[in-house]
């Protein structure tokens, strides 16, 4: 007979991985964490700082409201985090308030292109905001454009008051022109009354993409909104911070550190405000009483790191390939085009014996990793031979290739670029 002896392995979790004892804080060092967040929005307008001249033209685009009669449609344009759309609810929340005062029902109806972009995707939330409005319950429609609109216009025509649609990053709609549709409706005997379009975008050349009837029909007024200077973000993050933070828990120069990080980038308020958040949550972390400059430098640069080196490892591998492809040709001349990333994407892909996809399909993932905000594209008219897409890098090519290294099948390919690199100039 044989004897069999088991050996039990007992594999303790101790020291290895934190619970949320271990996590948790009790000191913590903020008020309201919240007031630092994307999404929130100060209680009225006297607390949007450095915009009182925006917010006074703004006022008086839409003051034919007042006298129950639509006004004409408005577009904002300005960089990323510099408050449009924060600047448009307020107005808006403040319009309805002072309206309904002497009588009169505005309905303000918001719209993210960026989630919803096809045209009948567009009118069914309208129509669903409408009826959240309005009350009751929705109606079944046939999912048909024509079905969507016509019942769209009958909410509308129902409505004794004055109808405002703010399309938010109105740049991102797959087909920009629908806006003449809503445009048109009362030109068209659709109904008997005009919609206000307000359009915030980032885009400062939007205009110049739509069809010339439908920049016709528009007939806009134009607000564009300046990028905060590292003052004014000083002033908005001093006031967030009295909120956010318990008293004397910031060393002196940490806002305006803040600021000016955020200021030399592209004025950005969002960008100020999550480098003050975050630094305060490494700050607790750390079990340190106070946030000092070191935690805002180690916010800077996790910020800048780890956001995009997560993005980029949840990539598939041909995507990360076309991205190595695009390095590789910025590095050297800083931009390059859809046609130079192929021929080398296809050097790679034979080198490391991955399929190599069509020129077609490259390109697709190409403008995926536009709309992550990794590379950017430019198209570039050519004349009579056509348009090509000109390709930059968002982030250094050097930051770039390390963050590819990484890749387990990259890592040896790169590896070996880096060495013939050296041997050219030997």
């Amino acid at each position: 007979m044989y004897k069999f002896e088991i050996l039990f392995i007992v594999i303790t979790t101790e020291n290895r991985i934190k619970s949320f004892n271990d996590v948790v804080v009790r000191d913590t060092l903020f008020k309201n964490k919240e007031v630092l967040k994307k999404g929130y929005v100060p209680k009225c307008l006297n607390d949007l700082l450095h915009r009182d001249d925006i917010i006074q033209t703004y006022i008086n685009y839409l003051s034919d409201a007042m006298n129950n009669c639509v006004p004409n449609n408005i577009f904002i344009f300005g960089k990323t985090g510099v408050g449009k759309t924060v600047l448009t609810e307020l107005i808006l929340k403040d319009l309805e308030h002072t309206a309904t005062k002497h009588g009169i029902n505005i309905l303000s109806i918001y719209l993210n292109c960026e989630t919803v972009s096809t045209d009948t995707a567009i009118l069914k939330v309208l129509i669903n905001q409408m009826w959240k409005k309005f009350g009751g319950s929705t109606k079944k429609i046939i999912n048909s454009f024509d079905e969507h609109f016509g019942y769209f216009c009958k909410l509308i025509d129902s409505f004794d008051g004055v109808p405002i649609i703010i399309f938010d990053e109105v740049d991102k709609l797959k087909n920009p022109d629908i806006i003449n549709v809503f445009s048109r409706v009362r030109e068209n005997k659709f109904i008997s009354k005009n919609i206000c379009i307000i359009g915030i975008t980032n885009d400062l050349l939007l205009m110049e993409q739509l069809d010339p009837r439908t920049l016709s029909a528009l007939s806009q007024q134009e607000i564009v909104v300046p990028p905060y200077d590292a003052i004014q973000l000083g002033d908005i993050l001093e006031m967030r911070a009295k909120l956010a933070f318990k008293d004397e828990i910031l060393d002196e120069m940490v806002i305006p550190l803040c600021a000016a990080l955020a200021a030399q980038e592209r004025g950005d308020a969002r960008k100020a405000l999550d480098l003050l958040r975050f630094a305060g949550e490494l700050a607790e972390r750390n079990r340190s009483p106070k946030i000092t400059i070191e935690h805002v430098r180690e916010a800077q640069e996790k910020i800048e790191n780890d956001s995009v080196g997560e993005t980029i490892n949840t990539l598939p591998i041909q995507s990360k390939l076309v991205l190595l492809s695009c390095a590789h040709q910025c590095g050297k001349n800083s931009k390059t085009t859809t046609r130079s990333v192929y021929d080398l994407y296809q050097t790679f892909g034979i080198q490391i014996s991955i399929d190599v996809l069509t020129q077609r399909r490259i390109s697709d993932l190409i403008s995926e990793l536009n709309m992550l905000g990794i590379i950017s594209i430019k198209k570039i008219s050519r004349g009579r031979y056509g348009v090509k897409n000109e390709i930059s890098l968002n982030i250094s090519p050097e930051h770039l290739i390390d963050t590819l290294h990484e890749n387990y099948t990259l890592g040896p390919l790169i590896d070996m670029l880096q060495i013939s690199a050296k041997q050219m100039y030997l």
